[in-house]
């Protein structure tokens, strides 16, 4: 059931002829940072709360009752100074600050765009996933929190690679202090970086490089096979960069038992079963 507040309620059973309304967006990152945004083309006041416009369309959502999983559409066309924590927000959903993040939609009503809102009603609210990012515009799918409810039973699978996630929770490895820190050398382009850090081959491998300062600053990738002075890049980066760029490059993990002792000596909490036998044919 909506509850709607009782000033919003006293004005749509007012005398008043014409009331404005408008959507609101509230996008909460993973990381805690706080998105206000509105549909409207001037900013929203809502009680203490500032919602800024920007272009954008979204698609219908339904109200029904039970346990289906609706999805709203979310295209976001940002204009030039639209960020996440310093980031241009184009850079910052293809580079993935989007992941795990959460939207709610209100629809906010009052008499005129120069005050603050009488209040705001619940519209909608779920999770969101980045679908296309090109360089005008980002498309965004939002599932309701029903789909929390479709995961495979039982939760935990019996295979040979670790089922925990490198760096979350139940792996417990800090990613911070795995971080080695270094610049770009002489000899890089966009799907090759050449560096000066002290490791072996492959320690780098199917782990992640994120730019701390030039152009793709922010910007972070996935490192596939890596040498002893050379990342190679899953895929290329937006733009060139330049020699003395730094960043900072994770190490990754291929799940194994081997991996787990040697590289990040975390067996305790190795989630494989690494002696499960084989499937065989039998003839």
């Amino acid at each position: 059931m909506k509850t709607i507040p009782i000033a919003v309620q006293a004005l749509l059973d007012s005398p008043v002829q014409v009331y404005r309304r408008a959507d609101l967006f509230t996008i909460i990152t993973a990381t805690g940072i706080t998105l206000r945004w509105t549909g409207c083309d001037v900013p929203v006041k809502l009680d203490a709360l500032t919602f800024n416009p920007v272009p954008l369309e979204r698609g219908r959502v339904r109200w029904v009752m039970g346990i289906e999983v609706d999805t709203m559409e979310l295209t976001v066309f940002p204009p030039a100074d639209l960020a996440v924590e310093g980031v241009p927000f184009i850079t910052a959903a293809r580079t993935g600050a989007l992941k795990d993040a959460t939207l709610l939609l209100e629809r906010a009503y009052f008499t005129d765009f120069s005050l603050p809102a009488a209040g705001a009603i619940h519209q909608f609210e779920g999770s969101i996933s980045v679908d296309l990012v090109t360089g005008v515009e980002v498309k965004m799918s939002v599932k309701s929190f029903t789909n929390l409810l479709n995961r495979e039973m039982p939760a935990r699978a019996f295979t040979p690679g670790c089922g925990n996630t490198l760096y979350d929770t139940g792996c417990g490895v800090n990613r911070e202090a795995r971080a080695m820190t270094g610049s770009v050398q002489a000899g890089s382009n966009r799907r090759q970086i050449k560096h000066a850090l002290s490791l072996t081959d492959a320690y780098l491998n199917y782990g992640a490089i994120e730019f701390t300062s030039g152009a793709n600053q922010g910007v972070q990738v996935t490192i596939g096979r890596t040498t002893s002075d050379t990342l190679n890049l899953v895929v290329p980066l937006r733009a060139d960069v330049a020699v003395g760029d730094t960043f900072k490059a994770y190490p990754g993990c291929d799940r194994t038992l081997d991996t787990c002792i040697n590289k990040f000596a975390n067996k305790a909490r190795f989630r494989g079963f690494p002696w499960i036998p084989k499937p065989e044919t039998a003839y």
